[in-house]
């Protein structure tokens, strides 16, 4: 998977090129392609087909899918929520030996509204749950994942958390004279290969790589079927309540020392 947020896909199309073709990604997603339809046909990429989102109210935006030939996929619309400015989306399925591969691409332009472009993810990620998908989810979502003090990447993370999904990049995507950003990152909870940033001048954003097991050697890394869990019912939570009730919280708020904090809870 090769992501990147190409800012004008037509001015930087050859380097996009010569660097797709040194690993030849499976998939590669690029958001603000700022494309309109006439140019999309200069746009072919020998071993790829595509698929775009163009912007048809707001300027600039816009996002391209290019799809490996050798794979077989059906476009996802009923995933692909678009509200120009806030949550743009292309979602397709590709069937492999792991049984069904759900890919989206996602951007979320710099100034628009957080909470709506949460509600919209949630949801999306609400419909991809009620199928036995694998999920990969990639894009610019304008969330710097490295400031933790700020509520709204914290609401992004868990979110994504939540769904099944781990990000693959950890360090800077954007950098600038000023400012160091994690905006742009690969969403998944498949067996990983290796993830890589590539700097290039391509863009002032860097490109996420994440190279996963082929599908005879994939397997999930964690899911429901095994991970442990625990099933409550009333008779359960019932019991919890009777113990918590049970535990001296006044002995426990003046106490300092950690090992006697934790003795209670170690049963």
């Amino acid at each position: 998977m090769f992501h990147l947020n190409i800012q004008r896909l037509y001015s930087s199309f050859d380097e996009l090129k010569r660097i797709v073709s040194d690993g030849t990604p499976d998939v590669i997603g690029l958001c603000e392609t700022f494309l309109d339809s006439k140019k999309d046909i200069l746009l072919d990429i020998p071993g790829y087909r595509m698929e775009r989102l163009n912007r048809k109210q707001m300027a600039r935006g816009g996002l391209m899918l290019y799809i490996a030939d050798r794979l077989a996929y059906n476009v996802r619309n009923d995933l692909s929520r678009n509200e120009e400015g806030i949550f743009e989306s292309l979602f397709i399925e590709i069937k492999s030996m792991r049984k069904y591969l759900v890919v989206g691409l996602v951007y979320r332009s710099p100034n628009g509204s957080i909470p709506s472009f949460l509600k919209i993810l949630e949801e999306v990620l609400d419909s991809v749950q009620k199928h036995p998908y694998e999920l990969i989810l990639m894009g610019d979502f304008n969330l710097n994942l490295l400031d933790q003090n700020s509520a709204s990447t914290i609401d992004f993370l868990s979110m994504m958390l939540s769904s099944g999904t781990l990000p693959s990049v950890c360090i800077p995507t954007r950098v600038t004279d000023t400012h160091a950003s994690l905006i742009d990152n690969v969403f998944s909870l498949l067996d990983v290969l290796d993830n890589l940033v590539l700097v290039s001048d391509i863009s002032d954003h860097f490109t996420a790589i994440s190279r996963y097991k082929s599908a005879d050697q994939a397997q999930r890394i964690a899911s429901p079927s095994n991970l442990p869990f625990f099933r409550y019912g009333d008779t359960e939570l019932s019991l919890l309540n009777s113990r918590l009730a049970d535990v001296p919280w006044g002995s426990l708020v003046s106490d300092s020392d950690l090992t006697t904090l934790l003795i209670p809870f170690m049963i």
